[in-house]
């Protein structure tokens, strides 16, 4: 092969004076047309972006909502929950969650004996656990029962904190509610 006339040095850290044999053309082209910045969600180690929200209960299908139905009559009946009778009590709701909630009695001393020592049993545990984890012990100042989001009477109605209910009580393997 033969050796070119002249051999080009690498490039200098500074400029010189003219171009050269190099500064006639570009020496590289882009294949793709660079696209302006443009933020993009990544999936990487997420969820992967918002998923659509669930509908309302009531908007399901009757058939689809019979089925859940049953779902919750069963994981009442596996929790061992049995209703101390038909009186209905007042309170208000101290602490509610997407599927849960605490409610505070107006008068605890007319909720049926087994009710009370079962919530103050729990609400012991609870004070107990809230200690080791250091996080909210005034929800647990004052005895409260349990409400899963689905007891409402009326699946319609939204409960809120610091709302005034009326309720029905029982009693379960967890404690009052």
């Amino acid at each position: 092969p033969a050796t070119p006339a002249v051999e080009h040095a690498m490039a200098w850290a500074f400029k010189g004076k003219g171009k050269g044999f190099w500064g006639k053309s570009t020496w590289w082209t882009p294949e793709a047309a660079i696209k302006p910045w443009v933020k993009q969600s990544s999936t990487k180690g997420g969820k992967g972006g918002k998923r659509g929200r669930k509908g309302l209960f009531s908007d399901l299908p009757k058939a689809q909502q019979k089925a859940i139905q049953a779902k919750w009559a069963d994981r009442a009946k596996e929790e061992g929950r049995e209703e101390a009778d038909d009186t209905e009590f007042k309170g208000t709701v101290i602490w509610r969650c997407r599927s849960y909630g605490w409610i505070r009695p107006q008068s605890p001393e007319l909720l049926p004996a087994n009710v009370l020592e079962s919530m103050a049993t729990m609400t012991a545990e609870l004070r107990g656990k809230a200690a080791e984890a250091s996080t909210d012990l005034e929800r647990f100042s004052e005895d409260v029962l349990y409400f899963r989001i689905n007891d409402r009477a009326d699946i319609s109605t939204r409960l809120d904190k610091d709302m005034e209910v009326s309720f029905k009580v029982y009693t379960d393997s967890k404690g009052a509610g």
